[in-house]
């Protein structure tokens, strides 16, 4: 059976006129960047990364020393911190990463997490611009990433439940779930849109709601 590369997402409160998801890295603008043999190490990293953080970090700090201003080695950092339990650092780096480049979806995604953490709920929409709808913030974009689909929506969905916008939180819980359904962040979210008590009434939601399409 063959894997599909991409997905389109039906319009929504968070994506007015839908959004085409792709399963494959983008190398575009690593490849302006980067030369053939630095983007074959950087590859190289970034499956390192998953398999030994604690190797790979010093590596991918070197790498990061000749290209500090490249924010996807930033958010590789910042996930070797997370991996390797270094908080202070993470968050610190999440902060600086943000400043530096404002416009980049994963900064704002990552600052955006940091701030719910912080429960400084109240700063989520100017982070935003007062726009939640990524065709609306992004308009030159024509395609995404799942994982930053992912990752926008699952923020959205935070976000909502805790300012008490449950039927937001839960769209945005059904976008994720089409996107990435068996992500970890989805599952987190998932117990927080369906609180124990709720589940409790409602027996069977889950599998229904992992398999919305």
């Amino acid at each position: 059976m063959k894997t599909a590369t991409s997905l389109t997402i039906p319009p929504s409160a968070f994506c007015t006129l839908g959004i085409k998801i792709s399963f494959k890295s983008d190398q575009t603008r690593l490849k302006e960047k980067l030369s053939q043999t630095e983007l074959a190490h950087f590859l190289e990293l970034y499956a390192q990364a998953e398999e030994n953080p604690k190797t790979t970090l010093p590596k991918v700090l070197a790498f990061s020393e000749s290209h500090p201003d490249l924010p996807i080695l930033s958010n590789l950092l910042t996930y070797l911190y997370i991996r390797l339990r270094k908080v202070r650092k993470a968050h610190r780096l999440i902060e600086e990463t943000y400043e530096k480049h404002p416009d980049y979806l994963i900064a704002k995604i990552n600052y955006a997490d940091l701030l719910l953490r912080r429960r400084q709920f109240k700063k989520i929409p100017a982070l935003f611009g007062g726009i939640f709808d990524l065709n609306a913030l992004y308009p030159e974009k024509k395609e995404f990433h799942y994982s930053e689909f992912r990752g926008y929506v699952v923020a959205m969905g935070f976000y909502h439940v805790a300012i008490g916008a449950r039927d937001l939180a839960l769209e945005c819980y059904r976008l994720a779930v089409l996107a990435d359904p068996h992500h970890s962040s989805i599952l987190a979210l998932e117990k927080k849109v369906f609180p124990r008590t709720l589940l409790k009434k409602i027996l069977g939601i889950l599998p229904f709601c992992r398999h919305w399409q």
